[in-house]
């Protein structure tokens, strides 16, 4: 046991130290960059479809604060610490309380529901199957 904890070890750590070098970390940083972007133009485009909110640029205070507040553990999907907070980020900038529940369900449906059906159209489609335990 103490062998194959050891092997295991030192797997992660090379990989680390292959993450820690230059040219890579500098891809990660560039992908991670480009990530955060994504997701931001994505809180501050459904902040423009909601006309009642008045502060649109608000999303981008929610896309930090909503995000993190997942770090909290909360329920599957993060149902309630991304809204709560993400509805707080909205009000913090003078957006309205209805407007701002309404964005934080939007944002969180469309941050959520999209990978989840893809990931459930592959888990149908895919034809892996999970091994059987012999019966002994």
């Amino acid at each position: 046991l103490g062998a194959r904890l050891a092997a295991e070890i030192e797997r992660g750590l090379g990989t680390l130290q292959h993450l820690a070098g230059g040219g890579t970390m500098l891809r990660l940083v560039g992908w991670s960059l480009a990530a955060w972007l994504a997701e931001g133009t994505v809180f501050w485009m459904a902040a423009l479809a909601l006309p009642e909110l008045i502060a649109p640029a608000a999303g981008w205070l929610a896309l930090p604060v909503g995000t993190l507040a997942t770090l909290i553990p909360s329920t599957p999907g993060y149902v309630g610490t991304f809204d709560y907070f993400t509805v707080r980020a909205m009000t913090a900038l003078g957006n309205g309380q209805a407007a701002a529940t309404a964005y934080a369900f939007l944002v969180h449906a469309l941050l959520w529901l999209p990978p989840t059906v893809a990931g459930g159209c592959y888990f149908l489609a895919s034809h892996t199957r999970l091994p059987r335990e012999k019966l002994s």
